[in-house]
């Protein structure tokens, strides 16, 4: 009796190590990829709250208004055009026309800041890369401590895609 249930432990044992060996090796291999997924480009209007309470700020793309903020998500290229343009917002190939109503002077600036979004996946270490262009009176300085903004940045990214304010240009080429 006592070597049957030695044998059975012993066979389970052995069963159970076979299961366990590829699963380590898959996890072991996700440890040594990684990727990035996407590029996010966050659009906010940022001024002096008068001016933002006179002013509604949106992007004209296709012939469609988009409200800020938007997040706007494209696959990721290790060489891509993306950020803000004279009076305009570029993302690969596509223009965005910035219009204020009523007019006003205005400046489409890129924030000094990159952060880093990870991304949900078991088989990859993945993350995408955000920046920001922000739509404000053409003379308001833009904060420099790029810390303060880094946190800022990627809460609001966060937040966007969980209330689900994404244009997504992904599949687009």
């Amino acid at each position: 009796m006592k070597i049957r249930i030695i044998s059975l432990i012993v066979v389970v044992g052995i069963l159970l190590t076979l299961i366990a060996i590829p699963l380590v090796q898959n996890h072991l291999q996700a440890a040594n990829r990684l990727k990035v997924e996407h590029r996010y480009l966050l659009v906010t209007v940022d001024g002096p709250a008068d001016w933002q309470n006179q002013h509604a700020v949106s992007l004209i793309w296709k012939e469609k208004k988009i409200f800020l903020p938007i997040l706007i998500k494209v696959a990721h290229d290790n060489e891509i055009r993306m950020g803000a343009e004279a009076n305009s917002i570029v993302v690969k190939s596509e223009k965005f026309e910035v219009q204020i109503q009523p007019e006003s002077t205005f400046l489409a600036s890129n924030r000094p800041v990159v952060t880093f979004i990870p991304e949900g996946r078991l088989d990859t270490n993945a993350f995408s890369i955000a920046t920001w262009v922000v739509i404000s009176p053409q003379r308001m300085p833009l904060e420099r401590n790029s810390k303060n903004l880094e946190d800022e940045l990627a809460q609001k990214v966060q937040k966007l895609i969980a209330d689900g304010n994404i244009l997504d240009l992904s599949s687009t080429k």
